[in-house]
């Protein structure tokens, strides 16, 4: 799931086009005393579109079973 929420804000519109995105990645993880969360941004490896950006770390997150929440980052 990706939200822009905090992109729409900062940009005053929906990210679109060609750049050099970011996402911050929030990994929660239920562990036996409750969930354990880490986050941390990940960086399109090159300008693309945010369509083909998306792809990329879709790709570079699967196989993780945990629960991952994907935001664009402003």
């Amino acid at each position: 799931m990706t939200k822009t929420r905090r992109y729409e804000f900062s940009h005053g519109r929906s990210p679109r086009g060609k750049g050099n995105w970011a996402f911050d990645i929030e990994h929660r993880i239920e562990k036996a005393d409750g969930w354990v969360t880490d986050t941390r941004t990940a960086f399109a490896p090159r300008p693309m579109t945010i369509t083909e950006a998306k792809a990329c770390v879709r790709n570079t997150l699967r196989g993780d079973r945990s629960v991952i929440e994907v935001q664009m980052a402003p």
